[in-house]
């Protein structure tokens, strides 16, 4: 403890050594800028002195019109915009405040013409050999792009034979490891062959779906051109209205953070969910007219939106207020239902059925387009009906439970009509059409598997989709494409912020120039 301490010497020592060596760092890298600022400052000096008095002359104009306030120097602003017109390139704030810092050696807040004429003019007339090795670099790269599109196919294709192979051998171990794991020695033969099956069918799902992201990493995305909108302005105004609704409830480029800050969004969300004179069926029948019905997973998630949570809503939650209204009310009151709310739920069943027969005939938008390898076949056809093409697999496991749902529906006909022949007075007719719909919807169980996000992706197949701010369903941005996107947002914002600065201060501009012109005019006459 004492201030001699040997230890608390040497903690001190270290400690002056580090600021030294921080402080000695620091002054390197401030001589090595100003060296290097130094040196371009030069460099563009050489290059200010070869423009010729033309081209001097048109730097000037450039500056003048970029001095909106004609007063004559600039700010940050106005050089962005004078940066833009000659580019064509929109500087961000962090961007501009990098380059300010750059040309504005004397930490002025405007810039002057001098200043300006170094920053700018190399950069609007750079010189015949910059010119050069900026063409001769444009044609590197153009055949560099041509030479590897050819070697990259080629390699592409071996790699995917040769990956192909490899991951076939790893997903056998890893099934043959589970099925260890899951059948045990001392199960019946018969459970053993039920687990080595199950496992098989998931191991399927899931070498299909490892294959698909694997074979991204090195194929090249076919690009696709969009549709052009409709000549007929009717048409357009509802292409409109149909763009806004599905892009405010299903962005592509949006979390779920951006929609709360959406006052639409809340909208729409307390339509979709209202429970009273039939307006949520009603609104999700009109759903499936807007949606895009040709991309597989808007017609699975339509599915899923409806068979999903029916288990739950219909099955579980109807069976208990069903036996709660038999323990407040008893067995002789009318159930709280309506012939209206039965049929619109029926007219829902229909609407879901047709979109499980759409399945076979819809593209899958979500899943990137790549280019054929040399040697590969396109995704075969099954056939056509009325000319659009037919495939299989489409909606994976979803589209086998088809049949299932038809049977539980029909088994719950079947018993609704016992029911009717049976209750001769037709008093409780209601009733026994609230507990056939809640029979209906406990048999909804195998859906509930499906809503889950990883297990519903892996036996259904498709991809998330959304919708962007034209009504184009196109697959979901990732959060690298999001942060671009909102990037590309900023700087529209940004721009629209500098127009509104530019206009003010060109009024104030030419509010200051009449008065001197007014002033100048008369000496003139005279």
């Amino acid at each position: 403890r004492s201030p001699s301490c040997p230890l608390l010497t040497g903690i001190a020592m270290m400690e002056k050594a580090k600021a030294a060596a921080v402080a000695g760092v620091s002054s390197a890298t401030k001589l090595a800028s100003d060296t290097v600022h130094a040196s371009l400052d030069a460099l563009r000096k050489r290059q200010v002195k070869d423009l010729s008095p033309e081209q001097q002359e048109q730097v000037r104009a450039l500056f003048d019109e970029s001095d909106v306030t004609k007063c004559g120097t600039i700010d940050q602003v106005e050089l962005r915009a004078a940066i833009e017109k000659f580019t064509g390139k929109w500087l961000s704030d962090a961007e501009l405040a990098s380059f300010w810092d750059q040309v504005n050696r004397s930490g002025a807040e405007r810039l002057g013409y001098e200043d300006f004429l170094l920053a700018v003019g190399p950069e609007m007339f750079p010189p015949t050999s910059v010119l050069a090795l900026r063409s001769a670099g444009a044609k590197a790269g153009e055949l560099k792009g041509v030479a590897m599109e050819k070697i990259g196919d080629q390699t592409s294709a071996l790699t995917a034979q040769a990956t192909d192979a490899l991951m076939k051998k790893v997903l056998t171990a890893v099934s043959g490891a589970v099925v260890k794991q899951v059948a045990d020695p001392d199960m019946p033969a018969v459970l053993q062959r039920a687990a080595a099956k199950a496992v098989a069918v998931v191991m399927a799902d899931v070498e299909i779906e490892v294959k698909e992201a694997v074979s991204g990493l090195w194929r090249t995305v076919a690009v696709e051109e969009a549709p052009p909108p409709p000549g007929n302005p009717c048409l357009r105004a509802l292409q409109a209205a149909r763009a806004w609704y599905l892009y405010t409830l299903f962005p592509h480029d949006q979390t779920i953070w951006l929609q709360l800050r959406n006052p639409a969004f809340y909208f729409l969300k307390a339509v979709s969910v209202f429970p009273l004179y039939g307006v949520q069926p009603i609104f999700f029948i009109l759903h499936f007219l807007v949606m895009d019905r040709s991309d597989e997973y808007q017609l699975v998630f339509y599915i899923l939106l409806f068979k999903g949570s029916q288990f739950i809503s219909v099955g579980l939650i109807g069976t208990l207020l069903g036996s709660a209204w038999y323990f407040g009310n008893g067995c002789d009151t009318d159930f709280p239902i309506s012939l209206y709310a039965v049929l619109l739920f029926c007219a829902q069943i229909v609407v879901v059925w047709g979109a499980w027969l759409l399945l076979p005939y819809t593209s899958e938008k979500g899943r990137p387009k790549y280019k054929p390898l040399p040697g590969e076949e396109p995704e075969q056809q099954a056939g056509t009906v009325c000319g659009v093409p037919y495939y299989k697999g489409r909606g994976g496991r979803l589209r086998g439970l088809l049949l299932h749902d038809l049977a539980i529906f029909a088994i719950v006909v079947a018993l609704g009509i016992a029911g009717f022949i049976l209750n001769a007075s037709r008093t409780r007719t209601l009733e026994v059409i609230y507990w056939c719909r809640t029979l209906y919807g406990l048999f909804s169980y195998p859906f509930a598997v499906f809503v889950l996000p990883v297990v519903g992706a892996v036996l259904t197949h498709s991809l998330p989709t959304a919708y962007d701010s034209r009504g184009r369903c196109v697959k979901v941005l990732s959060p690298r494409e999001r942060e671009r996107v909102r990037a590309e947002r900023q700087a529209v914002a940004e721009k629209k912020r500098d127009a509104r600065e530019l206009a003010r201060r060109a009024k104030q501009g030419s509010a200051r120039v009449a008065p001197a012109a007014n002033i100048t005019q008369p000496s003139s006459q005279a």
